[in-house]
């Protein structure tokens, strides 16, 4: 049956997919057509994607998304946590993802600092707030400074890694000190 008005075939086709995307004798019907259609819409897709990215309009839309579906999200993180750490890796798989590094190169700042925070020195003991915590700069580099505690991890991501406020918090607490 031919449709006249597209929107009501994009309704149908969404509607029909959404009642028989479980089934199994559909599975392969739908996983030729999605391809079918993938690659007729390949370079069109492709070009709207890298404008959207240029723009930075996915990355908001991506944030949007994130915060009205927060179940989802954690459903996701859940379910890709589980899937790591079935397979032993998901500390390594962290790391990798989120800062760049292996177990082993996490290992060697453990050692190097001595299994203790590069601020109070107090020893970790993987009890929170006395696990590592991976110190970085929050700007492009991301670059790895070292470990941290929660507590002076958590003190310096709060002043917004500004040494200008630091400063002013050292002075403040020296200032008021006495008054204790």
């Amino acid at each position: 049956m031919p449709y006249k008005d597209k929107n009501k075939k994009k309704e149908q086709s969404k509607k029909w997919y959404s009642l028989n995307k479980d089934k199994p004798e559909y599975k392969e019907k739908i996983k030729k057509a999605s391809r079918k259609s993938y690659l007729k819409n390949k370079e069109k897709k492709l070009k709207i994607s890298r404008e959207r990215e240029a723009s930075g309009k996915r990355k908001e839309d991506h944030k949007k998304w994130r915060l009205n579906n927060p179940d989802k999200v954690k459903k996701t993180q859940k379910k890709s946590y589980l899937k790591y750490k079935e397979n032993g890796r998901s500390k390594e798989w962290y790391l990798k993802k989120t800062y760049g590094m292996t177990l082993h190169e996490f290992n060697e700042l453990l050692l190097k600092q001595n299994n203790s925070c590069g601020i109070c020195n107090k020893k970790f003991t993987g009890v929170k707030p006395l696990i590592p915590n991976i110190d970085h700069v929050h700007d492009k580099t991301a670059r790895i400074r070292g470990l941290l505690c929660g507590h002076c991890n958590s003190g310096i991501g709060l002043l917004h890694d500004d040494p200008h406020l630091i400063r002013n918090a050292i002075k403040w607490i020296s200032k008021n000190k006495e008054k204790q």
